[in-house]
């Protein structure tokens, strides 16, 4: 898988998701801290509009490796890793300790477990305890 650098992408246009999010202004930080221009001249309200867009060959995009997988797997896009912006997001589930959980949140917990144990990478479920 090729990998290329925040300098090289200075003159590809940008789709955008138009909300604003904490990750959405650390790659605006990234790009001026590297001094690359980050041309986003078109901002989409969701995240299908714009790898549509994309797809049609009118940008690149910034989105979520989820929010891609299918795509990935029949070759409709690709995905190119950008050295500088290697960004992890841990998402963590929480309940009460003390608590029965509804048969809901039960299998929602056993469902998670699950995509962990057989997709791994990115997928981990690790019981964290704080005293």
């Amino acid at each position: 898988m090729a990998r290329v650098s925040i300098n090289d992408l200075g003159n590809e246009n940008f789709i955008a998701h138009n909300v604003a999010s904490p990750l959405r202004r650390k790659v605006i930080e990234t790009f001026q801290r590297y001094r690359t221009p980050l041309k986003m001249g078109i901002e989409l309200p969701t995240i299908e509009a714009i790898k549509r867009f994309v797809a049609m060959g009118n940008g690149v995009a910034l989105v979520p490796h989820l929010a891609v997988a299918r795509e990935l797997e029949t070759g409709e896009l690709v995905r190119v890793p950008v050295d500088e912006l290697e960004m992890k997001r841990v998402l963590r589930l929480v309940h009460r300790r003390q608590i029965t959980l509804s048969y809901a949140a039960q299998a929602f917990l056993g469902t998670v477990r699950t995509m962990a144990r057989e997709q791994g990478p990115p997928f981990y479920y690790q019981v964290e305890r704080t005293s």
